[in-house]
């Protein structure tokens, strides 16, 4: 899942505090519907800023990640991935969009 501020701020050292406290107030609560709704063995919050961190799109945005045993994502080499079908991950998103309330 992503947590995205409306307003444009491409890195987090641009982001005025009051809205920086409203996008993780707004990353608790998606974190804990991922937590009810996929039971995942441990969630991880990734942010990047620039493109050496790994930063891809010019907007400041967190991931919410579900996590499970030796799933692989802290790989530094990974294999080519193998990812979900797009119908499994609308079925994961109403899944937590229902969890949200």
């Amino acid at each position: 899942m992503l947590v995205v501020p409306k307003c444009h701020i491409e890195t987090i050292c641009e982001l005025e505090p009051d809205i920086g406290g409203r996008l993780m107030q707004t990353v608790v609560l998606v974190a804990r519907a991922v937590q009810r709704s996929l039971q995942p063995r441990g969630l991880s919050l990734w942010q990047s800023n620039g493109p050496a961190a790994g930063q891809e799109v010019p907007h400041v945005h967190v991931h919410v990640l579900a996590r499970q045993p030796q799933d692989g994502l802290l790989r530094i080499y990974p294999e080519e991935p193998d990812y979900p079908e797009s119908a499994a991950l609308d079925r994961l998103a109403a899944q937590i969009r229902a969890s949200l309330g």
